[in-house]
């Protein structure tokens, strides 16, 4: 089953293992070719081909991990890339049925997102945490003050902003 393989992916912690070990897992594949697999995972997800996009995510995220770590965890490049799998990630494990799982990789690709220092992966990041939180179908928690329904809605700019920036980005596309 692809979501329980791009679990598998997820908690795999190769820097642990190479601190231990001493070896280090290199990064195979050039920023170029793994763009272009973000590129292509993202595109099958959005042509309904989710058993493929689920299929090629696993070693996509084992792959561009290893990248970054030899990119050094802070390329600004890498964490791009490493956005848009995980955004591509988390709208599979949401439409699969597996709101946990999805909410993990957003919250990564948000990271990566914020790590590249790209404002349209930050806004589109931001907008697949705001759909897989508002999927889990949890009730929200009570605040002090204020109607719940104002106090948890976000302002209208921010749906705006992040509706456009949406509207106007195919994500895996963004330029650099």
């Amino acid at each position: 089953e692809p979501a329980a393989q791009i679990e598998q992916a997820m908690m795999r912690y190769e820097s642990v293992s190479a601190s231990i070990g001493g070896r280090h897992a290199g990064g195979g594949h050039s920023l170029e070719h793994l763009e272009a697999m973000a590129r292509t995972a993202y595109r099958g997800y959005q042509a309904t081909r989710y058993e493929d996009t689920g299929c090629m995510l696993p070693a996509l995220i084992r792959d561009a991990e290893a990248a970054s770590r030899a990119a050094g965890l802070g390329n600004p490049a890498m964490c791009a890339v490493r956005a848009m799998v995980y955004d591509t990630a988390a709208a599979l494990l949401n439409r699969v049925g597996s709101p946990v799982l999805s909410w993990a990789a957003a919250d990564r690709a948000m990271s990566a997102a914020e790590q590249s220092g790209r404002p349209v992966l930050i806004a589109m990041s931001a907008w697949r945490m705001s759909y897989v939180v508002t999927g889990r179908r949890h009730p929200r928690p009570p605040t002090r003050s204020g109607s719940a329904t104002t106090r948890n809605t976000p302002s209208p700019g921010w749906c705006w902003a992040t509706s456009t920036a949406r509207a106007r980005h195919d994500p895996p596309d963004a330029p650099p």
